[in-house]
C-alpha cells in the first residue's frame, strides 16, 4: 500500500542514513502515514528540497508520535524562515478573483480589535454588530477595515482562498454557510457547545499586490490533534495553489495560498460573517489517506493526459 512513499523516499533521501528507520516508525500510526505522504508528494513535486527533509528527519526524535516530533523539529531548525517559504516563489494575485481569508470572530476581535472589546460572550457580540453587521452573501457592502493595523500571525504565515470558489460552496447553503467553510477549508474548528466559534470572511481587493505562495509541509501544524493539511500537485488549472482536505471529506474541499503578514489593511478590504459552525467529527483516516495516496500517484505519474 505505501510502497509509492518508500520509492519516493529511497529516490529522494537515499543520503540521509536515518530516514528509513524514520518511515518505517512513521508508517506504523496513521499520523505518521499522513505526514509520509505529505512529504513524499512535495519531493517528487520538487515542492521542497531534500536537504531540508534529511535534516529535519536527523533531527527528530523516533517516538509514538512523529509528525509532533517533526513540528518541534520544524520550529528548531537552523534555517527556519525558508522552511516557512522566505524563498518559495510567489504568484500573483488571480486577475479576475480575490483572496479572502476565513477566521474565527473571536481571533480577529482579539488580534484587531483588543483594546475594545474582549472575546466574552456579549462582547463579542457587541463586535460583531459594530464591525461586521453583513452576512458573507452581503460583503460587498460590509465597512472599510482600514482600521486594522497590523494583519499578521505569530508565524507570520496567513492562509487564503479564492473567493469566487468560496463564495460557490457557501451560497449553495445559505443556512449553514458557517460549518459549509469550516469543512470545506480543513479548518476543523471545534463546536464546544456554549462557546461555538463564528467564522467571518475578509475579502482582499481584486488583484492585490500581496505575494502569495502555495502552502508546503512545513507551514501544517502537526502537533494538532485533527489536521486535514494534505499536499498535491498542481492542478493545471490552479498552478500554484495548494488543496487541503476537507474535514469530512464529503464536502469538496477549495484551493487556498498563504502570504507573509501585511503592515495594515485599507478600505478595500471588507468582511462579512459565514456564521457558527458545526462540529466536523472524528477524522476519518482511512479515507485522507487513500486520497493521500491517490495525490501521490499523480505527483509521481501526472494527471491524464500528462500534466502535472
Amino acid at each position: 500500500m505505501f510502497e509509492p512513499v518508500l520509492e519516493v523516499f529511497s529516490a529522494t533521501l537515499k543520503d540521509c542514513p536515518p530516514a528509513q528507520q524514520w518511515l518505517l516508525g512513521a508508517l506504523s500510526h496513521h499520523a505518521g502515514q499522513h505526514l509520509s505522504i505529505c512529504l513524499s508528494i512535495e519531493l517528487s513535486t520538487k515542492l521542497i528540497a531534500p536537504v531540508d527533509v534529511s535534516r529535519l528527519i536527523a533531527s527528530t526524535v523516533i517516538a509514538t508520535d512523529i509528525p509532533a516530533m517533526f513540528s518541534v523539529a520544524i520550529q528548531k531548525d537552523i534555517d527556519l524562515p525558508r522552511l516557512l517559504g522566505a524563498q518559495t516563489p510567489r504568484m500573483p494575485s488571480p486577475s479576475a478573483d480575490a483572496y479572502v481569508r476565513v477566521i474565527k470572530l473571536n481571533t480577529f476581535v482579539s488580534h484587531c480589535l483588543g483594546a475594545r472589546y474582549s472575546t466574552d460572550g456579549p462582547d463579542l457580540a457587541e463586535a460583531q454588530d459594530a464591525y461586521f453587521p453583513n452576512s458573507f452573501a452581503d460583503l460587498e457592502s460590509g465597512t472599510g477595515l482600514s482600521y486594522v493595523t497590523q494583519w499578521t500571525t505569530p508565524k507570520n504565515i496567513l492562509w487564503v482562498a479564492s473567493y469566487a470558489e468560496l463564495s460557490q460552496a457557501v451560497e449553495a447553503v445559505p443556512n449553514n454557510m458557517g460549518s459549509t467553510a469550516n469543512d470545506s477549508l480543513g479548518l476543523a474548528h471545534v463546536n464546544r457547545g456554549d462557546d461555538r466559534p463564528i467564522l467571518i470572511g475578509i475579502k482582499y481587493p481584486v488583484a492585490h499586490p500581496v505575494e502569495a505562495f502555495k502552502p508546503t509541509v512545513y507551514l501544517a501544524d502537526w502537533s494538532a490533534q485533527k489536521i486535514y493539511y494534505l499536499s498535491a500537485a498542481d492542478d493545471p488549472s490552479w498552478i500554484g495553489w495548494g488543496c487541503t482536505r476537507s474535514c469530512t471529506g464529503r464536502t469538496k474541499e477549495l484551493h487556498e495560498r498563504v502570504h507573509n503578514g501585511l503592515p495594515g489593511l485599507t478600505d478595500e478590504f471588507v468582511g462579512g460573517v459565514l456564521g457558527p459552525i458545526d462540529d466536523v467529527g472524528d477524522l476519518d483516516y482511512q479515507s485522507l489517506i487513500q486520497e493521500g495516496l491517490r495525490r501521490l500517484e499523480i505527483a509521481t505519474k501526472g494527471y491524464p493526459g500528462g500534466a502535472r
